[in-house]
Parts: structure tokens; sequence; C-alpha cells
């Protein structure tokens, strides 16, 4: 395919994207030294990239372009890109949408601007508090609910 590709990553400290070749090898079989089976393992072949993370400093701000809590890398080889989605395409940070690629910048951009809702759970927690039936529980939902000393039950604040 060749070209470049533009990537937005919500995971905060990013991803290397690494090659690997496929080699096959022949490896007696254990017992027997006169037999050899064909074995296939995966070789670094030297390929890599580095994508930004969407992670910052509120002293500095962001460090490079952001769309949509997205941090976007541009000039990444395409062929090294279509291989580690190809070998990650059971991943949860690709199935879930925490990584995606296009040609265009501007599409990319785009694409992220409209996936601005979609949750890493990497986020900062939120301590902002709500009040629930007269209790006040705090917003973010990665939070523990409160435990009673007595039975070591989870209290339902729900």
């Amino acid at each position: 395919m060749g070209g470049t590709v533009s990537v937005a990553c919500k995971i905060p400290n990013g991803l290397v994207l690494r090659g690997f070749n496929k080699v096959s090898q022949q490896v007696p079989v254990l017992g027997m030294p006169d037999k050899f089976e064909t074995r296939e393992h995966f070789v670094p072949n030297g390929h890599q990239a580095v994508i930004k993370g969407n992670a910052f400093s509120p002293m500095t701000g962001p460090r490079g372009q952001m769309s949509g809590g997205y941090a976007l890398t541009h000039g990444i080889d395409a062929d090294l890109w279509n291989s580690w989605v190809q070998a990650n395409a059971d991943s949860d940070m690709v199935k879930n949408k925490l990584v995606f690629a296009h040609e265009k910048r501007d599409s990319v951009a785009d694409k992220a601007k409209g996936m601005r809702t979609v949750k890493s759970g990497m986020e900062p927690l939120d301590m902002s508090t709500t009040t629930v039936k007269g209790k006040t529980v705090v917003v973010d939902q990665r939070i523990p609910r409160r435990i009673h000393k007595e039975n070591q039950k989870v209290e339902d604040e729900e």
C-alpha cells in the first residue's frame, strides 16, 4: 500500500508500534533426535513508530495536536500500521476504537471529534459529587462504594 496515515490515540501514555516478520524454522522433536518439525515465530524487523498519548500536564498543556480527547500523530508508515492492526485486531484498544487511523489528517481529526464520548477507563477520576436519594455520592462510577464495617457488605447507594 505505501504512504502514511494519521493515528488517533486515547491511551494516556501512547504506544510503540513494532513491525515483525514471520520466520519458519526446523527444530528437533523432543525425544526423537532424527525427527524435525517446522515452527513459526516472529522476529522484530526494526520498523517502529511512536504514537503519542493523550496525557499531559495541566501546567504545560498538550504536547501535540489533540482532537476529541485523542492525541494525533501524523506521518506513520501505512504498511506498519496495517500490519500492527491486523496483528492486534482482537485487542480491546483496537476493538473499542481507543486507537485508529486514517490516510487524511482532517478525516482522523473529524472522526476523533465525533468519538469524544468514548471512554478508555484511564481518564482522571471525577471527584465531583451529586445527591441521590438524600445521600451525597461521587459522580465517577469507578470509585468504589462505601463498605459497612460491621458485616463487610457493599452498601447499595442506587
